[in-house]
């Protein structure tokens, strides 16, 4: 990670919630007093194309991405290939994957990026009505360091229209994966000056 900022990619296909579940990041971060930059790029939706949500942050307004990523979340690989130009990978790079997924890509395991998977599909279903990507998005919240407050508002501001259950729900599945005993951390550290 770069000394003032972190970057953050989900990538999916459509319907997976990469997207949400950046713009839920987005929110939480900036709850947590931090800046934030996101971008998204999507394929043809008609066919369950893929999606994938590039964001960066820091303790100071950001206008752009960075060069490389920090961390990756794949809730699947479907055709991640076409973002491999826009997600750069490298050796200090954390990738986090679902074991439902597949195969992780030649194209992330040359990279040098270390890769963890977890079965997020799996976890999701121990709660009734929970999904994979709020799982996933416990893990990204643990690796931050990101308080259960600013996860819980920024789903009451994203997904007010879902309803308070689906709200509760998601926070059920954001808490078991920020709950994960993780030894990931090595060289992410949120400590961005603010």
């Amino acid at each position: 990670m770069s000394a003032d900022s972190i970057s953050i990619a989900i990538t999916g296909s459509g319907g997976s919630g990469a997207v949400t579940t950046g713009l839920i990041l987005l929110q939480a971060m900036a709850r947590t007093g931090y800046y934030g930059y996101l971008s998204r790029s999507a394929g043809p939706q008609i066919r369950g194309g893929e999606s994938a949500v590039m964001m960066r942050f820091a303790g100071r307004p950001v206008n752009c991405l960075d060069d490389r990523f920090d961390l990756l979340l794949a809730l699947d690989w479907n055709r991640f290939e076409r973002f491999a130009d826009e997600i750069p990978l490298d050796d200090h790079s954390l990738v986090l994957g679902d074991t439902a997924a597949g195969d992780i890509p030649p194209i992330v395991g040359s990279s040098g990026a270390r890769c963890e998977l977890f079965d997020f599909s799996q976890a999701a279903k121990a709660i009734s009505g929970g999904r994979a990507n709020m799982f996933g998005l416990g893990l990204l919240s643990g690796l931050l360091g990101l308080q259960r407050d600013a996860l819980h508002g920024a789903l009451e501001s994203v997904l007010a229209k879902k309803g308070e259950q689906v709200i509760m729900t998601s926070m059920q599945c954001i808490e078991q994966g920020m709950d994960m005993p993780l030894d990931l951390a090595q060289g992410i550290e949120l400590d961005l000056e603010h």
